[in-house]
């Protein structure tokens, strides 16, 4: 009724968009004679999983869903390239992880490692000096791309418009601040 009325709309589906469907649908979930793979029934239609070379957890995912440790919720089948694919979602307890508030960490910036962390005795490097000058580079170049590009910009409404390209830069001042800021405190 909310159709007719033009409450509610019918969702749309392209050849490449994944489409739903609840965990009751999938039935008859077991391992297929060779025990590699898994097979199932899909609004009664017969499926064959074919995982391959499985590197990742697929294969234990599966076996755990089928044991009854890990339930299936509502997935989504997607057709591409002639192949049917299985976006399976799977409900994973959450664990609890418990801080320790007597351990604190301390950062430092340098000029070898861009950020160490020292915790306790312990000394960790993050990042090394060539990706930090070639980030920073590449900022203040991008940086000076959109200031350049700034003076050609189409003009109304003042400044604000004409420096719109410069404001939804996710490359801000407070950037710069902060990279000639640590190569200031690493040399």
């Amino acid at each position: 009724m909310a159709y007719w009325k033009g409450e509610k709309s019918l969702r749309n589906y392209k050849k490449n968009i994944p489409l739903p469907f609840g965990a009751e649908v999938i039935s008859k979930l077991s391992h297929t004679p060779d025990g590699r793979n898994f097979c199932f029934r899909l609004f009664q239609i017969p499926f064959r999983t074919y995982l391959g070379k499985d590197r990742s957890d697929k294969k234990v995912l599966l076996n755990r869903v089928l044991n009854g440790t890990l339930k299936l919720r509502s997935s989504q089948i997607q057709l591409d390239q002639g192949k049917i694919f299985l976006l399976a979602a799977i409900q994973i307890e959450r664990e609890q992880h418990h801080l320790d508030t007597s351990v604190i960490a301390e950062a430092s910036l340098s000029i070898e490692h861009p950020v160490t962390v020292k915790i306790g005795s312990h000394e960790h490097t993050i990042g090394n000096k060539e990706e930090f000058l070639h980030r920073r580079l590449a900022i203040q170049a991008a940086i000076y791309r959109v200031k350049k590009a700034v003076t050609f910009n189409r003009g109304g409404h003042g400044r604000k418009r004409k420096r719109k390209a410069w404001k939804t830069t996710s490359i801000r001042k407070e950037n710069i601040l902060t990279i000639n800021s640590m190569c200031i405190a690493a040399c």
